[in-house]
This record gives C-alpha cells, structure tokens and sequence, in this order.
C-alpha cells in the first residue's frame, strides 16, 4: 500500500496544530494528515479517506490519548453542520490558535515581523453573539444517523443550515447556538406550521417550491426583523404563513417578504415586502444609532 493512501490506517499520531477549517494537524514521518474532529494534543489513530501527494484527510478511529484543550461541544448539530468548526476546544485555547494562525500567515506568508503581537481580546460570549442568521428551506433533508430514505413515511423538508460541501443537502436544525431567543422558536414554529399545511420547500436543483429562504436579525435595541422568501407560492400560501407569524410573535417589529425566482438566493435586488412595521431596523454602536 503507498503511503498515505485512502482507507490506511495511521496509529498514534500525535495532533500538533489546527487548520483554519477545524481539522486537526499530525504527521506520519513527512506525511501531513488533516483530522477531522482532533484537538491539538490528542493522540490518535486514524483512517485516511481523502489522499493527495504530500498530505490526506482522515477521520479518528480511537482516541488514545485526549487533549488537555478537549471539551464535549455543547450542540448536538456539532460536526454535522458547518457552523461551528471549533466548538470541542477550550475557548482559551480556540483563540490561542487562531493567534497563531494569523502570526504564522503574516510571518511565513507575508514576511511581516509579528514580534510585538497583542492578543485577541476574547468575547464576552462563547454562544447566542450572533445578529443574524439566514435558513434555507429544502426538499433534500440531510439525514440523520438511523434515518432511511426507504423509509416511505420520511419528511425530507428540512430548515437549516447547508452541509459543508454540499449545495443540495441542509440539516434540519433544531437548536442553533449562534442567535438568541426567538430566533429557535421562530424558525421551528414556522418549520412545523408549513409542514402541518403542506408548504413546498424549495428543490436546490429543479428550482421548484413556495419556500426558499428565511432570514431574522435581532440587535440591541430589542428590535426584530423577520423576512421570509417566497419561490413559487400561491397568493394564499403568502397570506396564511405571514399572518400566523405576525399572530405567534407579537415581538417582531420589522415583518417583511420577499419573493425570488431567481436561481440564486441573492435578494439584495429583489422587491421587499414590509408585511408589519418598517423596511429597517436600528442598532446603537458607542452611541451611534
């Protein structure tokens, strides 16, 4: 077998950094490996799945040895979903790398010293920072473990997030740990109203379905903004999903809709609808509304 190549099995490799994307560095000799799921530290025995010249992709087989940085990810979507790539690393640790990982593209790269480097000012909050987050409808559920597609009564709608690499395949997500409450409540109720009444979700690839896109933002002026993106529904679909949102969620100060038919979901150049409340709404930076 050559080095390296797909399905061989490397022992005890030890994990000595982490990549941009999450994975985990270790060398077998001058053979880098990129691990999924490792943790700088870890000591590991892997399985390559994915071989290249001079490096290759591999997933753990046994841990023999955890890292003194590991931790349990805290989302059940973790390692599933592309969202959170560093999720099983201590936070200290987490911006300990990524320090590293830009001193190290200025040094190597861009051939600029770095001695005097100050570092990152951590976050007050490790979850629930973000200020907006945009779902994506599918007919093409990504399945979960246990899950058959021979199964005849399986609901492959889905509201989530895409699978990395994956253009036509989003994971129905049930808890995201990037926006705080309503956005979890707002997404699955308006994920269980359009399957108890029959909505379609968009197809990825015949460009077919009422449901498309579905984007809240949220700021610190306790501001709300919801916006749902149409495909192809019917005046009647539009009516009926926008009122039960208005009538669930008395908290969104800014409803609005829009439909696209394009092929991309960019909608920067599509006409908004503003259901209830204005086209906008207002956050406060250092005093600046």
């Amino acid at each position: 077998m050559s080095r390296g190549a797909k399905n061989q099995v490397f022992e005890n490799v030890t994990i000595i950094d982490i990549a941009e994307e999450g994975k985990g560095v270790g060398k077998a000799d001058d053979f880098v490996l990129f691990v999924e799921k490792a943790v700088p530290g870890d000591v590991v025995d892997v399985q390559v799945y994915r071989s290249k010249k001079n490096f290759g992709e591999a997933k753990i087989i046994g841990l023999k040895q955890p890292s003194e940085y590991r931790v349990e990810p805290f989302c059940e979507h973790f390692g599933t979903c592309g969202g959170c790539k560093w999720q099983h690393m201590t936070y200290d640790a987490q911006l300990q790398f990524k320090q590293k990982s830009v001193s190290d593209a200025l040094s190597r790269l861009a051939k600029i010293e770095v001695g005097g480097m100050l570092p990152i000012i951590p976050s007050p909050a490790d979850r629930y920072y973000r200020n907006k987050l945009e779902f994506t409808f599918s007919n093409k559920r990504w399945l979960y473990d246990g899950e058959s597609r021979e199964d005849e009564m399986l609901n492959m709608n889905a509201l989530g997030f895409h699978i990395p690499g994956r253009f036509d395949k989003i994971l129905d997500v049930r808890h995201c740990y990037l926006q705080a409450d309503p956005s979890n409540d707002i997404r699955n109720r308006i994920d269980e109203f359009a399957k108890q009444n029959g909505y379609t979700y968009y197809d990825l690839r015949s460009h077919t379905g009422a449901l498309r896109n579905l984007v809240i933002r949220t700021s610190t002026t306790g501001e709300l903004m919801v916006i749902v993106v149409f495909a192809y529904p019917t005046e009647e679909e539009v009516n009926k999903l926008m009122s039960f949102v208005e009538a669930e969620f008395a908290e969104i100060t800014s409803l609005l809709y829009i439909l696209n038919e394009k092929k991309n979901d960019t909608i920067f150049d599509q006409d908004v609808v503003a259901w209830k409340g204005p086209e906008y709404i207002h956050e406060v930076m250092l005093g600046i509304k």
